[in-house]
């Protein structure tokens, strides 16, 4: 798990409009396979609306304002995880759950 988030942070770093949309597709689909494995308090929730972002992106016309609401959701639920990460994991779920909210705001 560590190296998928290592690198959605750092897809994260950069602009959301570079990542596109078939690698940013490829990384939820990644995440979904791993969330579908877990069995800590919010996986289900967070891949359900994983799996919401994805048919926005793979909708003919992506609604911005409803991806930014999906950002901001996975964003809090990102964040609400990390307690229960143990070390630097926890850490790097909170920076990415944070990252997740504020990106929302872009689209929003």
């Amino acid at each position: 798990m560590t190296m998928t988030l290592d690198s959605t942070i750092k897809a994260f770093q950069n602009s959301l409009t570079e990542i596109g949309v078939a690698k940013g597709i490829e990384n939820i689909d990644g995440w979904m396979e791993t969330l579908e494995q877990a069995e800590f308090s919010g996986a289900k929730s967070i891949n359900e609306n994983l799996g919401k972002l994805k048919q926005q992106l793979q909708s003919g016309n992506p609604d911005g304002a409803a991806i930014g609401k999906l950002l901001n959701t996975l964003g809090d639920e990102t964040t609400r995880t990390a307690s229960q990460a143990d070390g630097s994991q926890g850490e790097k779920l909170q920076q990415f759950g944070q990252m997740l909210s504020k990106s929302s705001s872009s689209l929003n």
